[in-house]
């Protein structure tokens, strides 16, 4: 990997108690971070990443630091050392983000994320990509 393909995302932790973090991964033409979402957990976000042909979801929990996932792993090919725990979402994450987008595309609550990287979506066009073009999150 080339540290210029790189995406580094900033959060600020002085509400939860940790200290303040970055998260670094994968950014190149066809990859890399779309937004990230707030959790109902707050020591957890959750990033939205175009990878490849499809969207997956990136939990981060930033009361843990960072470890290396296997080298043989998908997630290691998209991840640089960064200040929190990065693995993928679980399928209640999932569905979290899910409720959330369906909410913010009838009105019902604002956007709780912030858009990263060179992608921009609106949520119902990122809540069509997750319902039917990918039919669920991938891992």
């Amino acid at each position: 990997m080339f540290a210029e393909a790189d995406a580094k995302i900033s959060y600020d932790n002085d509400m939860k108690g940790n200290p303040d973090g970055t998260l670094a991964v994968w950014q190149d033409p066809f990859d890399g971070p779309i937004t990230v979402f707030s959790s109902t957990n707050q020591n957890v976000l959750f990033c939205l990443y175009d990878f490849d042909v499809g969207l997956t979801l990136l939990r981060i929990d930033t009361s843990k630091p960072f470890t290396l996932p296997p080298t043989n792993s998908t997630l290691a090919r998209i991840l640089f050392p960064s200040s929190a725990q990065i693995e993928w979402a679980t399928d209640d994450d999932k569905e979290e983000i899910l409720g959330d987008l369906r909410e913010m595309e009838a009105g019902k609550q604002k956007f709780q994320s912030v858009s990263v990287g060179t992608r921009h979506y609106n949520p119902t066009v990122l809540l069509y990509k997750l319902e039917h073009e990918h039919g669920s999150l991938p891992p």
